[in-house]
């Protein structure tokens, strides 16, 4: 009989799902320094160069913090740190105020166990997996659908296609009738011993959106993560966009996520 993982494990793998890049040399390298996770990419952004799960105390997270700064200040890179439910120090957000770390984002941590709940689909989109061949179009997609750098999006896009089956991932591309090349870009990951999969990285190009590209994306991965054998699936999404959508289709809130950043100071505005 299949069971659907615990309101508890859901909630943790919310938080863990953000941390499953592979170690690639020169391209992502864990951090080795005690009471957090995180990882250092050769990019510069927040959510590539990302920390969290947080297991500090009170007389050791400023030093964490300040550490954590000077190894991303070194290379003048950008880097996130993702706060979440279990995280401390309970004063843990003021704590990386005072370090020079600005909130970015606002996320909701969604789970759903039913995966196999209908899902309205768009009859006109066709979704297809995509392979390392469709490394330049993807990212090209993400490029223009995110507000992210292009070194950025290559990046992601790289990692996932090329290092899918030690993710456990699979990356697809949505054409749209008529249209020649893909106009929207999404993955999912599953989490290692777990029957959870995290829906991962969706974006659909400006001028494509609101056709239900979004919602067809999230019945295809949920379909084919059902038959690779998850029970359950979890999203960080934002809740200016994609979590509205993602409640109406049944994922319920289990926990508030907030990304704070230090970023580089610019060369106009030195600070």
């Amino acid at each position: 009989m299949d069971v659907a993982p615990t309101r508890e494990a859901l909630v943790r793998a919310i938080e863990d799902s953000m941390f499953l890049l592979p170690d690639v040399s020169g391209q992502v390298e864990s951090l080795s320094i005690p009471g957090i996770q995180g990882r250092w990419t050769s990019v510069s952004y927040p959510l590539s160069n990302l920390v969290g799960l947080s297991q500090l105390s009170p007389e050791n997270a400023n030093a964490t913090i300040q550490r954590v700064r000077d190894r991303f200040a070194h290379e003048q890179k950008a880097v996130g740190w993702l706060v979440g439910p279990g995280s401390t120090p309970a004063d843990l957000r003021p704590r990386l105020t005072a370090l020079g770390f600005v909130k970015l984002a606002d996320l909701a941590g969604l789970a759903l166990t039913d995966l196999q709940v209908p899902i309205p689909v768009a009859p006109d989109i066709h979704i297809r997996v995509a392979t390392e061949d469709d490394l330049d179009v993807a990212s090209r997609l993400l490029a223009q659908a995110y507000p992210a750098p292009d070194d950025v999006c290559r990046q992601f896009a790289l990692l996932f296609l090329r290092h899918m089956g030690r993710l456990h991932a699979r990356v697809y591309l949505a054409y749209l009738d008529g249209v020649k090349e893909p106009v929207a870009y999404a993955a999912k990951v599953h989490l290692p011993d777990q029957p959870i999969v995290q829906l991962f990285s969706s974006a659909t190009l400006p001028v494509w959106r609101h056709r239900r590209i979004y919602t067809s994306l999230v019945a295809r991965r949920l379909a084919d993560a059902y038959r690779d054998g998850a029970r359950a699936a979890v999203v960080q999404a934002d809740r200016t966009s994609s979590a509205p959508i993602c409640e109406k289709l049944g994922f319920t809130e289990l926990s508030s996520l907030e990304l704070y950043a230090w970023l580089p100071p610019s060369p106009t505005h030195p600070g």
